[in-house]
């Protein structure tokens, strides 16, 4: 298994430095470094560069078991490490539990459900046969090659990985422990279609700081639902079972109780409405139903209204949970046949992180924009992913006029080139001395972001014979679907039950977005997509802040 973060070397070639200098001649981008005699090996990321281990307080990474890898990064000029390492020591570094956490049976649970989890993903990434000679290539997938070469992250956006430093804590034996005695188990399921749901029979498995007194279905804690419609198919092996133990006070979850005060304000601002006038917990969160609210509401002088389930109002709203129990004070009744319900005051599913509305129009008001960057979008719904652009650097260079970003515009193709290749590469690319596309000059400062583009297989153009990138003709919502299925490798879903894209050229390109969480659409009254309909430059930068979310993770 391959656990990787990049790093960046020479172009052409790849070489290791020391004090700022190059030790030894540079050469291909391909080594292994092992180390059978030594105690462990210590890597230390570039002052220039992110923390490798942003799971630690210093930078250095510490392993003990393994071989370090470097590959090649097919998409930019560098090259990728990996650790490659056999599932077991891997689980042995593994950080997901307190170190307090000694209760009979609990490091033993969180073992079985991080091996199946990494054993899912590794089948996942894998494309064919593993070869028997460790240096030929794995057969992972292209989109892992270009991302890390990898088939898990080291941090929350798989499984929270820290090596030999979890080794070697004083107090950390009940975790070892608890690996060593579920040695080689895993979950799995071999019910109804448990080919369709597993890899070999292994589920795929989710875990979180708390279930708030009831663990969750794909569909129910992992989707989105509004007004029962969901393009998820429940998985026949996460059913919602009650959790009472994640309430008890014995156990000591600091998420069992949480309060979190949203003004009517921001909630319309993510729906996309003019005005919400009432907000109803209708139903609270049991085994055989997830939390459902009811917002009322006026939007373009019309009222309306929506049923949205537990979890699009955590990932919207940033709650700690799914399960709500109370909006004002006011809670539904109790029902007294339902064993699963509880007097409490909701519990954290995540760690409070929250996330990004489902909603187009929509953004996440949890937090208030840290700097306001244009005077053109004050109080605009997508303001808070301008500015988080802006701040990023995304934006330079295409706005409209000092101080203004003109959001209610349509975004142009040469826009959109820019603000991508920005948000998917670090660095800017190189200026284009001439360009594939007949309709953009090499003088354009914005060709070679196009060039980029196409590089990436974002892009194929607007028309072939001739080719042609059309870089003054705006986007359309399909369009725009199908350029970030293909930036950030949205894998394939089942229809979302749009009413306007049924046969359409992006269909199922528009279907992964939905499923991805990064569109619900531009009605859902009833449920349209407006694939036609040009993307604003304000909702493109919501759709992008999303999806980049989507891909480096808010919460495990």
């Amino acid at each position: 298994m391959n656990v990787g973060s990049s790093a960046v070397s020479a172009p052409g070639e790849c070489g290791f430095f020391h004090g700022g200098e190059q030790q030894g001649t540079a050469g291909g981008c391909r080594a292994a470094i092992s180390w059978p005699d030594a105690k462990g090996v210590r890597l230390r990321h570039g002052e220039d560069r992110g923390k490798l281990c942003v799971s630690r307080a210093s930078e250095e990474c510490e392993y003990r078991h393994g071989e370090l890898k470097i590959r090649d990064d097919p998409v930019e000029v560098g090259f990728h490490v990996v650790l490659a390492v056999g599932l077991e020591d891997y689980l042995r570094g593994v950080a997901e539990l307190p170190d307090d956490w000694t209760a009979p049976g609990v490091n033993e649970a969180q073992a079985v459900t991080a091996r199946s989890y990494a054993a899912f993903n590794f089948f996942q990434s894998e494309t064919g046969t593993r070869p028997a000679d460790p240096d030929e290539d794995p057969g992972i997938s292209s989109s892992r090659k270009d991302r890390c070469w990898c088939h898990l992250y080291d941090s929350w956006r798989d499984i929270n990985y820290i090596g030999w430093a979890k080794e070697t804590r004083s107090n950390g034996q009940p975790w070892l422990d608890g690996v060593e005695t579920t040695r080689d188990r895993v979950l799995t399921y071999f019910g109804d279609e448990w080919e369709k749901f597993t890899k070999g029979g292994i589920v795929q498995t989710f875990f979180s700081a708390s279930s708030g007194g009831i663990t969750r279905s794909n569909v129910y804690g992992f989707r989105t639902v509004r007004d029962g419609r969901t393009s998820a198919r429940e998985w026949p092996y996460l059913r919602p079972v009650a959790d009472p133990w994640d309430l008890d006070p014995a156990v000591g979850n600091p998420h069992a109780s949480w309060e979190k005060r949203v003004s009517a304000a921001a909630v319309a601002g993510w729906l996309g409405w003019d005005e919400v006038t009432e907000a109803v917990l209708e139903v609270r969160a049991s085994v055989s139903s997830p939390t459902q609210v009811r917002f009322r509401g006026v939007r373009d002088g019309a009222p309306v209204s929506v049923t949205i389930a537990g979890d699009g109002l955590r990932t919207g709203l940033g709650l700690k949970s799914s399960n709500i129990t109370a909006i004002d004070g006011m809670a539904p009744p109790d029902d007294p046949e339902d064993p699963t319900t509880d007097d409490g005051d909701g519990a954290g599913e995540g760690n409070g992180d929250g996330g990004n509305s489902n909603e187009d129009e929509g953004q996440d008001p949890a937090e208030p924009p840290e700097s306001d960057h244009f005077d053109d979008d004050n109080g605009g719904v997508h303001e808070p992913s301008i500015n988080r652009l802006a701040e990023a650097g995304v934006l330079e260079g295409t706005e409209c006029g000092d101080g203004l970003i003109c959001p209610a515009e349509p975004l142009l193709r040469w826009v959109m080139a820019v603000w991508m290749t920005r948000v998917l590469d670090q660095a800017p690319p190189a200026p284009a001395a001439q360009t594939r596309f007949e309709d953009v000059a090499s003088e354009a400062w914005w060709a070679g972001y196009v060039e980029r583009l196409a590089d990436l297989e974002v892009t194929a153009g607007c028309s072939t014979e001739p080719l042609r990138y059309c870089p003054d003709r705006p986007v359309t919502r399909a369009q725009m679907a199908a350029f970030l299925v293909r930036a950030f490798d949205l894998p394939p879903a089942e229809s979302a039950g749009f009413d306007d894209t049924a046969g359409t050229l992006h269909e199922a390109n528009i279907d992964a977005m939905a499923a991805a969480g990064v569109t619900m659409g531009c009605s859902t009254e009833p449920l349209l997509y407006c694939p036609e309909r040009p993307v604003t430059r304000d909702q493109m930068a919501t759709f992008l802040v999303r999806a980049l979310d989507l891909v480096s993770g808010t919460t495990n």
